[in-house]
């Protein structure tokens, strides 16, 4: 049996019961987290360091959750050909890597700390000038000429 036909019958229900059970228990969990990271977020939104762009990635999450709960159960009940599964099974991978992205955003909004206001100098009314040490100013021949002797 190849790795497809292997995959065709575990997506199509032709399983053995500890497969089942495996396979039920990776959806199942797959909802949770997913319904978790969609809503988190959602939630999150009054806070301070929250963003609305959080927002539409939960509303894409649960969107896709649906679809992809709906595209498992047409592929189960046999009504779909099994090149579905390659599409299907992209679809998951999105779904958890936009999960992943999800708690990271969640993980931000709570360790969130607001910028430090930077103190301000005082700036003194009266200000006495610094003097400048009367240095002469260098002369260029002799510069060079120490630049011409120093490379010969």
């Amino acid at each position: 049996m190849s790795k497809a036909d292997y995959l065709d019958g575990f997506l199509e229900g032709h399983e053995t019961a500890g497969t089942r059970t495996l396979y039920r228990f990776g959806i199942v969990s797959f909802v949770i987290l997913s319904l978790f990271c969609g809503v988190i977020n959602i939630a999150t939104q009054g806070k301070e360091g929250s963003h609305a762009s959080d927002a539409l990635v939960s509303a894409a999450i649960l969107g896709l959750l649906g679809y992809t709960l709906q595209q498992i159960k047409w592929y189960r009940q046999d009504n779909e050909d099994p090149k579905h599964r390659r599409a299907t099974i992209v679809l998951i991978l999105l779904v958890v890597l936009l999960d992943i992205s999800a708690c990271i955003a969640f993980h931000n909004v709570l360790t969130y700390e607001p910028p430090v206001p930077v103190p301000e100098t005082p700036v003194p009314t009266t200000m006495s000038p610094t003097p400048i040490p009367d240095t002469p100013a260098p002369n260029m021949t002799e510069l060079m000429e120490a630049w011409i002797a120093s490379h010969q």
